[in-house]
């Protein structure tokens, strides 16, 4: 939606975001009714389909509904905003960066940074967002930089179809993990 923005526009975003204070205030800036954000928090619709993994098990993976989707797509935009006057020097991956910038941040610039290095670890957590608890989700986003209060944290956690984790095909969810590990 916002790939193209400087600095600027982050920072506008990163303002409008923070400002949030319940469910109607997240449904004027994400350009949504009220009523279709809580209709999708409750009641979240994700496809399951599965992938073939090169040891020739099946990935399986949930892919929100279009409504769902663009929702996410939406808030991560400005979750991606704010991550951005947070984040650590550590981090590279899934984080978006303001044209002209620099030094831009991506698994590309991550790499250069480990050449002609001895070693290299490369890891794949398994089910790694469905061991992220919604619940945890939820307290993030009560604390600091959001301080948002019980309803808006607990509606910008969008559960999973498995209870109390989250769903793996959430345009959103790096973004919101990220704060986590941050």
């Amino acid at each position: 939606m916002f790939k193209k923005d400087g600095l600027i526009a982050f920072e506008r975003r990163t303002e409008e975001f923070l400002r949030l204070r319940d469910s109607d205030d997240l449904a004027s800036l994400l350009g949504f009714a009220e009523h279709t954000l809580l209709l999708q928090s409750v009641q979240p619709q994700y496809h399951l389909f599965s992938i073939p993994k090169k040891d020739g098990t099946r990935r399986w993976l949930e892919d929100p509904n279009q409504v769902l989707k663009a929702i996410q797509s939406r808030l991560n935009d400005y979750l991606q905003s704010a991550y951005w006057f947070l984040k650590t020097d550590a981090a590279y991956g899934f984080v978006d960066n303001p044209t002209g910038y620099e030094a831009p941040r991506h698994i590309h610039s991550n790499a250069e940074q480990h050449l002609g290095k001895p070693w290299l670890l490369n890891a794949d957590l398994e089910d790694f967002f469905h061991a992220v608890k919604a619940e945890s989700i939820r307290q993030l986003f009560t604390r600091q930089p959001f301080g948002f209060g019980e309803e808006l944290a607990g509606l910008l956690h969008w559960p999973d179809h498995q209870p109390g984790t989250l769903a793996d095909g959430g345009t959103h969810l790096a973004s919101i993990v990220q704060y986590g590990c941050n």
